[in-house]
């Protein structure tokens, strides 16, 4: 085992995990009349089995067959709606880097767990 990333594992915050949540967006947003300089995930932190399934049906009902779903940018896009306030459309009219940025967080989320 490596000591050093033993220590490092244990020195991360609930707080650092929580700004990991929080994507900080280069260029403010417009949406729906409002600038969005930030997108906030915590709310991935109390999921549910329920509402991942959730999330899963909804990419089904629109044909997402993959069969790793939870690695597309539509799930990430649908999970990120679940667990946020926004409406899927604040999500799926997002440019390409911050949609991105959102896949990362959300796949990160999932598979950054211990």
């Amino acid at each position: 085992m490596d000591p050093l990333k033993d220590k490092t594992e244990e020195t991360v915050t609930e707080k650092e995990v929580e700004n990991e949540l929080i994507i900080s967006l280069t260029k403010p947003y417009q949406f729906e009349g409002k600038a969005y300089k930030e997108i906030d995930l915590t709310g991935l932190k109390t999921l549910t089995a329920a509402d991942m399934i959730r999330c899963n049906h909804l990419c089904d009902e629109t044909g997402n067959v993959s069969i790793n779903q939870e690695m597309t940018l539509e799930y990430a896009c649908n999970m990120a709606s679940i667990v946020s306030d926004k409406p899927i459309n604040f999500f799926m009219g997002l440019p390409p880097i911050p949609a991105m940025q959102v896949k990362r967080c959300v796949m990160g989320f999932f598979y950054g767990m211990d």
